[in-house]
């Protein structure tokens, strides 16, 4: 079976999610527990992975909803539209939410 296009965005949305995760922890660790790097220098570094991270996971989300929705109706699109293509374009919205909320702090 020939590996296609349209189904491998949605999953890599998917398996993106914990990306912005991982970094964010590793900033955190090397601005707090290791002293590396100035604490100040954390919130700015965070916010630039939270709004790269979410403008990545709100595109793959959408691409892979648009793939998948402009070829015809089966069941296997379906079903990596609500697990992969939803998650992924909901989690880019929450790290674009939580991007204007770091602004305030700022």
């Amino acid at each position: 079976m020939k590996l296609r296009r349209d189904y491998c965005v949605p999953v890599c949305g998917l398996l993106f999610q914990p990306v912005p995760i991982l970094c964010l922890n590793r900033l955190v660790n090397l601005g707090f527990k290791t002293r590396e790097i100035a604490p100040e220098t954390v919130w700015s570094a965070s916010l630039l992975v939270l709004v790269a991270c979410g403008i990545t996971s709100m595109a793959l989300g959408l691409w892979g909803a648009w793939l998948l929705l402009s070829r015809p109706s089966q069941v296997l699109p379906a079903v990596l539209f609500l697990f992969c293509c939803v998650p992924a374009a909901l989690a880019g919205a929450v790290y674009l939410v939580s991007c204007l909320l770091f602004l305030t702090v700022l």
